[in-house]
């Protein structure tokens, strides 16, 4: 079973800190992959960077 996370309330959010996120071509294939809601192993991620990132 998937783990409950919290979400944020998109309008607790500024604009200019997800436009900022999304401009980082790592956190923007990231973003790309999680896109269709489903759950994916670390491998999905292949980003080209540490796994501190």
């Amino acid at each position: 079973m998937p783990r409950k996370l919290h979400h944020s309330d998109p309008q607790d959010i500024p604009l200019a800190q997800v436009l900022s996120a999304l401009g980082d071509p790592v956190r923007l294939r990231i973003t790309a992959v999680l896109a269709d809601h489903a759950e994916h192993p670390r491998e999905d991620f292949q980003a080209g960077a540490g796994p501190s990132t």
